[in-house]
């Protein structure tokens, strides 16, 4: 919002590009403007923690039945057959997975 008046008499002017004042003819003129400025902010942080534990979680049933397993197919290889030798080496492998597994916890800390 803004004011416009001739600056020798005073006389009250519609706008600034408005020619020479009607009253005495001045082409000087006072603006007397206005402004508001208003500004504001905010700002939110969340977060959220967690703790992960690892180990390494061990079956010893399973591990000894490895042991016994593997002894078998080592020292009598010459006695098992081929097959016999493929199924013992395959649940070798499935037992060893389950024998040995790592664990991981997660605790959320708030």
């Amino acid at each position: 919002m803004s004011n416009v008046n001739c600056s020798d008499c005073g006389c009250e002017l519609p706008d600034v590009n408005s020619g020479p004042c009607p009253n005495c003819g001045s082409t000087n003129k006072t603006v007397q403007a206005q402004a508001h400025i208003q500004a504001g902010a905010t700002a939110s942080a969340r977060g959220s923690f967690s703790k992960t534990v690892t180990a390494m979680k061990h079956d010893w049933k399973l591990i000894c039945i490895l042991v016994v397993i593997n002894f078998i197919s080592v020292e009598f290889a010459c006695l098992l057959s081929a097959f016999a030798s493929v199924i013992l080496i395959i649940a070798s492998t499935i037992l060893g997975y389950f024998a040995i597994t790592r664990v991981n916890t997660i605790t959320h800390l708030n």
